[in-house]
């Protein structure tokens, strides 16, 4: 019996040091982590506009020339990071937004694109995802990606199971992952949603 007893505070012992440890390293990161996290916000806000099909030397000279300018739009009395997105000459491609939401195993994060008068998708980038391998985590695939360029931001995107004969708002899922596809037309739909996103960034562009 002793003997379990000393074995049992030796695990405990070991999880508060371990868990020590961890969260002094995690404080030490902190900022190192928050500024990785804000320069994949910025490169996807600019990948999210490289034009369909484009090749990797193409993809590469668009975002060289890019630039995502961050910017706060009100949302419901909280203020919203977006990002407005120039190409050459300062031309206004369109405006990128930052948006998270609950996948089929964890968190889902992405950025998304929309045209200037917000009417359009240009295109998705996810960031951060823990979705099954082989399955919901092709929801980071430029196949699956490039299903949502040119959709209308007027109506909620849905995830369909089939593979003609698709609607305006309807997104191809991808086989068996269902749930990964559909929660990435739930993020985006939401954060379109939410204080009328899309009658702010086109008031933007005016």
């Amino acid at each position: 019996m002793f003997l379990y007893i000393r074995q049992a505070w030796l695990v405990l012992l070991l999880s508060l040091c371990f868990g020590v440890a961890l969260a002094g390293v995690n404080t030490a990161l902190s900022e190192r982590i928050a500024e990785n996290a804000r320069l994949a916000r910025e490169r996807a806000a600019v990948e999210v506009f490289t034009p369909k099909g484009a090749d990797p030397a193409a993809k590469k000279a668009f975002i060289a020339e890019a630039t995502a300018e961050e910017m706060a739009v009100e949302l419901d009395g909280v203020a919203k990071t977006v990002y407005r997105v120039t190409g050459p000459k300062d031309k206004l491609l369109g405006w990128a937004v930052p948006a998270k939401g609950q996948g089929y195993a964890d968190t889902i994060k992405l950025v998304f694109g929309v045209e200037p008068d917000a009417s359009k998708l240009t295109g998705v980038k996810v960031i951060y995802n823990q979705e099954t391998p082989g399955l919901g985590n092709k929801i980071v695939d430029m196949q699956f990606r490039d299903r949502f360029v040119g959709k209308p931001t007027a109506a909620a995107l849905v995830a369909a199971k089939k593979t003609s004969g698709f609607k305006p708002n309807e997104i191809q899922a991808i086989t068996g992952a269902t749930i990964s596809s559909q929660a990435i037309c739930d993020i985006i739909s939401n954060q379109l949603e939410q204080g009328e996103l899309t009658k702010k960034l086109a008031a933007q562009a005016k």
